[in-house]
């Protein structure tokens, strides 16, 4: 713990020699990081944290270290921020780095002949068969939330605005990563063509550790050849999608409610502008241009999923509490624990009901006292129908939920979260709370008054039913961008 702690106190302290530092002990520095970051990092304190992903972002930027390890620490980095807001300051040096690798990428692929000369495809915007390319970083299940709302995107865009779209996975969360490895399907390979309701899209995967330059190049001119009326980017971190502003109309949203990490000329939001963007914004390149959008979910219909309350021991009329999420383990800090720990010891008919896997029931049990009223549904094969068991959805602190939250509301179920990350941005202000106290006040009104429950369960399916219209969302945003259609 000791020698982790000094060695990156030693990089975080160099400035010039912070490479041939790094290349010299690099096995050394990312075993440094990965025990402070990922490993054990309740271990050490909020400085050091922040001093080793400090010394990450400067990494980045040093390219004689290969790119492909730089890329890895940014996927690492990007793990590492989305499971806590502790990094939230250093986002913008993680955009910073972002876009250094881009350009150093950008020029590579220049110099192996593939010509980027920003000489765009006049008429694609006219010709009615020119597609919408959709390019996603990575692509799994449709179970996964930015698998589907690709698929949604994709499907809604072809079917209501009767507009051709190809879907690419440029896989870019496929990478060299030190500590962890995101999710790969190797199974589309070799797909042509990916088969989603009724519809059939043409569809294209990099079968490759990225980033692969020869690869790059033969996507791009895949999609350069299609003469696409836009490229839009779903989730953000698509070397290839940035790459195709050469040549073609580009935008991306996020699959988080901020900005996306993004080279593309418009940067989508899906929400509204709040002041804390503003320092976002000053990272934008002088091309890039924000546009204000909102968030769309699809609640899929004819599922047979049946959950009943018998089935995992609660009562019909207890007040089942829902947390909901895949990364409960790590994102469940002990002050949200405590909050359910409160309401469990105030309320004798209220218990909680959590949704995703958690190895770790012991930590939970120690801090809540009343742990015969915690339910462990484990990893379900349908969330959305599963959480119709409960009457309130509460959540952590955390950055994602998005998916989640719209479900319980499609169900009619309140939502209770503090101003932060997606389920904020998801559900608006009047579903929010400052703190946990806040949350421990709105949880016990929700159980006390059930006048206000009922209040608060019809703006929730009012809400459902607004992020379900993705056509109004495309028609709004489609002519923000000037894409016929």
């Amino acid at each position: 713990m000791q020698e982790a702690k000094q060695f990156v106190e030693v990089l975080y302290e160099s400035t010039e020699d912070l490479q041939s530092i790094f290349l010299q002990f690099e096995e050394v520095s990312l075993m440094s990081m990965g025990e402070i970051l990922m490993y054990h990092p309740v271990e050490y304190d909020v400085a050091t944290r922040k001093k080793a992903f400090s010394v990450m972002m400067r990494l980045l930027k040093c390219d004689p270290v290969d790119v492909k390890k730089r890329w890895g620490l940014l996927l690492d980095a990007v793990y590492v921020s989305f499971l806590s807001p502790d990094y939230d300051d250093l986002n913008t040096d993680l955009r910073e780095g972002y876009q250094f690798i881009i350009e150093e990428i950008e020029k590579t692929v220049s110099e192996r002949s593939f010509v980027l000369d920003d000489e765009r495809q006049s008429d694609s915007n006219e010709r009615q068969d020119a597609p919408v390319v959709i390019v996603t970083s990575q692509f799994l299940k449709t179970s996964h939330a930015p698998t589907r709302r690709v698929l949604d995107y994709a499907y809604t865009i072809k079917t209501r605005l009767h507009v051709p779209v190809v879907i690419v996975n440029d896989s870019c969360m496929n990478g060299e990563n030190h500590w962890v490895s995101f999710n790969y399907a190797d199974v589309y390979n070799e797909m042509k063509e990916y088969q989603y309701k009724d519809e059939a899209f043409p569809f294209l995967q990099i079968p490759k550790i990225m980033p692969d330059i020869d690869e790059i190049i033969k996507v791009l001119s895949y999609i350069r050849n299609l003469k696409p009326r836009l490229v839009y980017n779903v989730s953000g971190y698509s070397i290839v999608a940035d790459l195709c502003r050469a040549f073609a109309k580009t935008a991306s949203i996020p699959c988080a409610i901020d900005f996306p990490v993004s080279m593309a000329e418009y940067m989508v939001l899906p929400r509204g502008l709040r002041e804390t963007d503003e320092k976002t914004i000053k990272t934008f390149k002088s091309w890039q241009k924000p546009v204000i959008s909102r968030y769309n979910y699809i609640y899929p219909r004819g599922d047979s999923d049946d959950y009943k309350r018998t089935d995992y021991g609660i009562n019909e009329e207890d007040f089942v509490l829902a947390v909901v999420g895949n990364r409960l383990e790590t994102e469940m800090r002990d002050e949200f624990l405590m909050v359910i720990r409160d309401i469990l010891n105030k309320f004798k008919n209220a218990c909680v009901l959590f949704i995703g896997n958690i190895d770790d029931k012991e930590r939970i049990a120690g801090i809540i006292e009343e742990n015969k009223r915690l339910v462990f549904a484990g990893n379900v094969s349908n969330g959305g129908e599963c959480v119709k068991m409960a009457d309130l959805y509460i959540q952590p602190t955390r950055a994602g939920g998005g998916r989640s939250a719209f479900e319980a509301a499609y169900h009619g179920l309140p939502v209770v979260t503090v101003r932060y990350g997606d389920v904020w941005g998801t559900m608006g202000d009047e579903f929010t709370v400052e703190d946990y106290d806040g949350m421990r006040e709105k949880i016990s009104e929700y159980i006390n008054d059930k006048t206000y429950y009922d209040v608060m369960s019809k703006k929730a399916k009012q809400r459902a039913d607004e992020l379900e219209d993705m056509e109004g969302t495309f028609v709004d945003l489609f002519e923000k961008l000037d894409v016929k259609y």
